[in-house]
């Protein structure tokens, strides 16, 4: 198991299922057009296409979405075992696919490092918490305990990490992406 335990009130069945807040994905969305959302429910799912957790994405192939040779998808995948999906986005992009995944900030695990080896893009989101939807209610539930990352990787490989920042306000509210100048 990959996310560390917490003192979560939330009930097991719905531990891995807090969606993502839509501004989140419309943000992200307004850059890639995402084709697919990789890791959905049928209730939290933020495109027409998706895969559930019983169509298993990390077995179907990613680029049954194609639309052109290079496209974007959308993951925000359980917590509890992150590094497969990280492998998954690794060998999609081998295939043409970019992913941009949503992930808990957690530098002490050893998927954080693999991620970090094999994505082309990583922004921290700084100046807050994201408040994920609550598979149960259907509404942001808090803050939670852990702040968010995005692990980007491009559809061809740039093998040059470019890390960046990007603050909660402006993911709710769908500013345009800021390119922060290059570090020297």
């Amino acid at each position: 198991m990959d996310y560390e335990e917490s003192t979560s009130t939330t009930l097991t069945i719905y531990k891995d299922s807090w969606g993502t807040p839509k501004p989140v994905y419309d943000y992200w969305n307004k850059k890639y057009n995402f084709v697919a959302d990789v890791a959905a429910s049928k209730e939290n799912a933020l495109n027409k296409n998706y895969f559930t957790k019983e169509q298993n994405a990390l077995i179907m192939p990613w680029h049954i979405f194609r639309t052109n040779p290079y496209y974007y998808v959308w993951c925000n995948p359980p917590y509890s075992d992150v590094t497969p999906w990280i492998r998954k986005a690794t060998h999609a992009q081998r295939l043409g696919v970019g992913t941009v995944m949503l992930l808990p900030n957690q530098t002490s695990t050893a998927w954080f490092k693999e991620g970090l080896a094999s994505c082309d893009e990583f922004f921290i989101v700084t100046k807050g918490r994201l408040s994920f939807i609550d598979a149960y209610t259907g509404k942001p539930d808090g803050t939670p305990r852990l702040g968010s990352v995005f692990f980007i990787w491009n559809t061809e490989a740039t093998h040059k990490l470019k890390v960046k920042t990007i603050d909660r306000d402006t993911l709710m509210n769908g500013d345009q992406i800021i390119n922060l100048p290059k570090s020297s």
